[in-house]
C-alpha cells in the first residue's frame, strides 16, 4: 500500500511533505493538499512555479 502524505508550508515559505498521520511540526501549517508522494511533490512544484510567475509579473509591471 502506498503511503499518503500532506503538503506543509513553513513560516519562511518553504514547502515539504509529511506522512498524513504525523502531527504538523511547530512553525509549519497544513496547506490542505494530500495524496501520494509523487502527487504532493508535483503540487509543490506547481505552487512554486505559480509563485515565481506572480513575482516576475509584479516585478515587470513596476513603473
Amino acid at each position: 500500500m502506498d503511503s499518503i502524505f500532506k503538503v506543509i508550508k513553513s513560516e519562511e515559505g518553504q514547502y515539504s511533505i509529511l506522512d498524513i498521520y504525523k502531527d504538523t511540526p511547530s512553525g509549519w501549517k497544513d496547506t490542505g493538499f494530500s495524496g501520494l508522494k509523487g502527487d504532493c511533490l508535483a503540487h509543490i512544484k506547481e505552487i512554486i512555479l505559480e509563485e515565481r510567475q506572480a513575482s516576475l509579473n509584479a516585478t515587470m509591471n513596476k513603473p
